[in-house]
């Protein structure tokens, strides 16, 4: 006869607090961000800066406004950062990725602090990996 044993799983339950975009606008007390979607490259390649400030299909005149970038992986905010450079890539550097745009960068400890165990409600039927505040 063999005996069973159950084994108690220790899980870590996290509370995810959801919000809207604008609750969040207002609880980082930012007007202009933009949340982009890492979901899919953060699977293949872990640097975070990285997957986030590069290569995005949006309007340069429109992203350059944003005061800061947040990072989110399923909707939880995972990082963010504070743009200082925004440019687009040339046919020259890359052909296959001209026209899109990424930034250059620092990484805003304080505002991920602010935004751990926040998930941000996606509007349905919205799949777009990048997402204005504005």
């Amino acid at each position: 006869m063999v005996n069973s044993v159950k084994k108690e799983k220790s899980v870590k339950q996290e509370e995810l607090v959801l919000l809207t975009i604008n609750e969040l606008k207002e609880k980082l007390g930012v007007n202009k961000f933009v949340l982009i979607s890492v979901s899919k490259s953060i699977k293949t390649n872990k640097d975070l800066y990285e997957n986030t400030r590069k290569y995005w299909k949006v309007n340069i005149d429109k992203i350059s406004q944003a005061e800061l970038v947040i990072a989110e992986n399923r909707g939880k905010l995972i990082g963010a950062f504070k743009p200082t450079k925004w440019m687009i890539v040339s046919a020259e550097e890359n052909p296959l990725l001209a026209g899109r745009v990424y930034f250059e960068g620092e990484p805003v400890a304080l505002v991920l602090d602010n935004i751990q165990n926040i998930r941000v409600i996606r509007e349905k039927g919205n799949a777009a990996p990048v997402r204005y505040s504005w």
